[in-house]
């Protein structure tokens, strides 16, 4: 029974074998980011919206160095002119509502 014993602990060790566990060190050193959220905050979010202005951009410059037709890829400058010219006011529930019972939108 006893060796029975260490033989299963010995197959829990090898299929879940212990881990030291990493000791969190604040890596400012200061404490700064704890002082300031927005400083915090602004550096989680910054790499995506640079990385959106990055995209856009390039889209921009390689449909346009490309002369791709705006029927295949309109360039987002395109999208953003065509929407202000079709659209006053932004669409929304409410719009889609009106449109699905044929009711009109009051202005």
């Amino acid at each position: 029974m006893a060796t029975e014993e260490s033989y299963l602990q010995r197959m829990s060790d090898e299929i879940h074998p212990a881990r030291s566990r990493a000791v969190r060190t604040d890596k400012q050193g200061g404490g700064a980011a704890r002082s300031f959220p927005i400083l915090q905050a602004l550096r989680r979010m910054l790499p995506p919206v640079i990385a959106f202005i990055v995209f856009v951009g390039g889209w921009e410059i390689i449909v346009k160095l490309m002369g791709v037709p705006p029927y295949i890829l309109p360039k987002p400058s395109d999208i953003i002119a065509a929407r202000g010219r079709e659209c006053t006011r932004p669409v929304g529930i409410r719009d889609y509502d009106h449109q699905r019972s044929g009711a009109r939108v009051p202005a």
